[in-house]
């Protein structure tokens, strides 16, 4: 067990508690959660709602709009704003490096495609929406501590799951053994599944933790898995087993991480082979997870290829600028959706050509700059600072770059506050520095960093990153 760090304080000075005493700010992560679900969740989603036939319906949704989710990012905003404001910070955030800037740059090139939008509305609400997130990302980053974050990405998606498993059982939804179910709770199913995604990752990386009853959060992890496969979410269960190798990966050692690699990358290349050979009967309800057959609909990821396609075409009409952030799909094109493609589409079906539609080259660089060079920092991070929630940024950061390729909505409406709340704190947060009042310095012995208060650090006394658990959690 790690004691706390003593420190040489000043005669008469206030002891302030230890940063493992830190108190976990519950009231303030309730309330999150309760407007995020309100934004994002419908109790009556699987009885009001046929997600494989909304294509006409959609393009309403997105000229209109829906209250609720108004409402919802209304208040959002409007807590972040009254906590900057009113409440004192318990950690300090400053732009340190190149790649917070680049951040900055993204933000401020959104408004301005406004200038050129086709459809000045849309874009303006959802400026309105990326300022209102963008606020409560910063005034949660000045309260939570990493493992806060960690432990609010579980535990809100926890509750996500299990009120969606419960409303499905309500309506007499939940049929695992029908061939076409996929749990969907209270959203759409590829939404629950990178929500059933974030629970998977945090909860594995709290089992790693120095905390009181670790080996339940593997039994959640577990079941959230079996729920994850029952969304059949391709794409978010993909990135999931590539996240969870990665956060895996850094727990172990390089040569048998090495090894695990090579032996996976020699597997593949032998299935390819025989594949291409005819000399391998190929699993395409499996590797589809029940969802259409054939090798054809297996190679076009069930026909975003083709849907790809024909977007491309229209980035070559503004491959520098764009239509408008986050816009392209507008009401117009959502219903020509169905006419120009073997299915309907409402959406890009992935983040970057999302991006690039909507902010052209200019906006996709900085975006995908952002991306890349927080994957970069959490790995430095966590190369100094061998923890599990350092691992868990870097392992999210992976989820959202790979499932972006086949989902635009990695960062939208509700997984867009957890994720940017991750790279929020890579770009927001120094690892050097723990609670207001405190820092972390390296132990000269172990390399680690540990905590330091109001005066120099006593030698041979070690420390650990800063952490919300009381001394009742710890192990």
């Amino acid at each position: 067990m790690i004691e706390p760090l003593r420190t040489h304080e000043a005669p008469g000075a206030p002891a302030k508690p230890a940063i493992e005493e830190q108190p976990i700010p519950w009231f303030t992560m309730i309330l999150l959660g309760g407007l995020l679900f309100l934004v994002g969740h419908r109790l009556d989603y699987v009885a009001a709602v046929d997600w494989s036939t909304t294509f006409g319906t959609t393009a309403d949704a997105i000229a209109e709009g829906q209250p609720r989710r108004r409402l919802g990012y209304f208040l959002l905003g409007l807590w972040g704003v009254v906590s900057i404001i009113a409440v004192k910070p318990q950690y300090k955030l400053r732009l340190s490096g190149f790649t917070p800037w680049l951040a900055v740059g993204f933000l401020l090139w959104a408004p301005m495609t406004l200038l050129w939008a086709e459809d000045f509305s849309l874009v303006s609400r959802r400026l309105v929406i990326l300022g209102m997130v963008t606020v409560a990302t910063v005034a949660a980053l000045r309260q939570f501590s990493l493992r806060q974050v960690v432990l609010f990405t579980a535990l809100s998606s926890l509750a996500y799951a299990l009120i969606g498993l419960a409303a499905e059982l309500a309506y007499g939804a939940f049929q695992p053994l029908s061939p076409e179910y996929r749990f969907a709770g209270t959203r759409h199913p590829n939404h629950q599944g990178m929500n059933l995604a974030r629970l998977i990752l945090g909860a594995f990386c709290l089992s790693k933790m120095k905390i009181a009853g670790r080996r339940l959060f593997v039994v959640i992890a577990v079941v959230a898995l079996v729920l994850l496969v029952l969304t059949r979410s391709r794409s978010a269960f993909g990135a999931t087993l590539i996240a969870l190798g990665v956060f895996w990966g850094l727990h172990t050692s390089p040569l048998r991480l090495m090894a695990v690699v090579l032996s996976a990358g020699a597997v593949g290349i032998l299935a390819l082979f025989l594949i291409q050979n005819e000399s391998l009967s190929t699993p395409w309800q499996f590797i589809l997870m029940g969802r259409g057959s054939g090798i054809r609909e297996a190679l076009t990821l069930s026909g975003r290829t083709e849907l790809w396609q024909y977007l491309w075409t229209f980035v070559g009409e503004r491959p520098l600028l764009g239509y408008g952030y986050n816009s392209f799909m507008s009401p117009e094109r959502a219903a020509q959706m169905p006419a120009s493609l073997p299915w309907g589409a409402s959406g890009t079906h992935s983040l970057y050509l999302e991006i690039l539609l909507g902010t052209g080259a200019i906006g996709f660089g900085l975006l995908m700059g952002t991306l890349v060079g927080c994957l970069g920092r959490a790995v430095r991070w966590t190369s100094r600072v061998r923890s599990p929630a350092h691992a868990f940024l870097v392992a999210y950061i992976v989820f959202i770059i790979v499932n972006g390729v086949m989902g635009a909505t990695t960062m939208a409406p509700d997984p867009k506050f957890v994720a940017w709340l991750a790279l929020g704190y890579v770009l927001l947060r120094d690892p050097q520095r723990g609670p207001a009042g405190t820092h972390l310095v390296a132990d000269p012995r172990s390399g680690r960093l540990q905590a330091a208060a109001h005066g120099p650090v006593r030698p041979g006394v070690s420390g650990e990153p800063a952490g919300p658990f009381p001394p009742h959690w710890r192990g």
